[in-house]
């Protein structure tokens, strides 16, 4: 999951051009190991997987549009918070659609899972569709 880390710092800290680098290197080195062993994945986890991926993209451009729109001082109010908004819902969204994958792969994996929260988490992966 290092490249939900990258993410996470990306948002914190000052060389943003080099840490969108290393996104970009992180999520080629996933599509490249993840794409050929999807078959070996649960549908259902599969699916996460492409939520998750998807949410951590979306995450990171938002933040770049909102620099952006930051930066070019834009005075369109409507477009920053509507801006602000999505990125907010995604900072919620990531972290509990993560914690609904490590649920699904200790399950895989054979651990016991707290079904409750699992249940309640496998919801919020469906609102963030």
């Amino acid at each position: 999951m290092s490249l939900f880390t990258c993410v996470r710092s990306f948002a914190q800290a000052h060389h943003r051009t080099e840490l969108a680098k290393i996104l970009q290197t992180k999520a080629k080195e996933f599509a490249d190991y993840y794409v050929p062993n999807k078959i070996y994945i649960p549908k259902g986890t599969a699916d996460k997987i492409r939520q998750f991926s998807k949410s951590l993209m979306s995450l990171a451009s938002t933040f770049a549009v909102g620099q952006s729109m930051q930066k070019a001082q834009l005075r369109n109010v409507q477009s920053l918070d509507a801006n602000g908004r999505k990125f907010l819902t995604l900072v919620e969204t990531v972290p509990q659609l993560l914690s609904s994958l490590e649920d699904d792969f200790q399950s895989i994996l054979g651990f016991p899972v707290d079904t409750k929260a699992a249940a309640k988490l496998t919801s919020l992966a469906m609102l963030a569709e």
